[in-house]
Formats: structure tokens, C-alpha cells, sequence
């Protein structure tokens, strides 16, 4: 960091701090959507018992994001 003063230090620190990263709606659904996939395939030895539960959660996950992008929100 160069050799601030005062206020100009503490604008550079405000301008450092509001760098962080944000993780919108969109990216976080699609996170969901994504490891709802991967689980509702029961091709591994410790999933073939699960049933309808990992594709019942990811038609939950898909009606909640039809209905988000119908409203505008994503």
C-alpha cells in the first residue's frame, strides 16, 4: 500500500474492504442445482437407496428458480 495519510488512508482502506467477493442469487442456485444433480443420480454404491428424495428436491429447487425468474428476481 503506498505511503497514505489521514483521510487518504482510510478511503484506501474503505476501497480494499468493499473488494470482497459476492455471491449473487443466481450463483447460489446454481450451486444447489448443480449438487442436486450430481446426488440424484444413484449410480454410487451409497445412494442407490435414497429413492425419490434427491429428485424431489431438485424439482423443488427448479420450481422455486421458474418461479424467481418468472417474478425477475434472478
Amino acid at each position: 500500500m503506498p505511503n497514505l495519510q489521514g483521510s487518504a488512508l482510510r478511503t484506501e482502506r474503505k476501497r480494499l474492504s468493499e473488494r470482497s467477493i459476492e455471491i449473487t442469487l443466481g450463483t447460489l442456485l446454481l450451486i444447489v442445482v448443480v449438487a442436486l444433480l450430481i446426488g440424484a443420480i444413484p449410480n454410487w454404491p451409497h445412494s442407490k437407496n435414497w429413492g425419490y428424495g434427491p429428485s424431489t428436491g431438485l424439482s423443488v429447487v427448479l420450481l422455486l428458480v421458474i418461479v424467481l425468474v418468472a417474478l425477475g428476481r434472478v
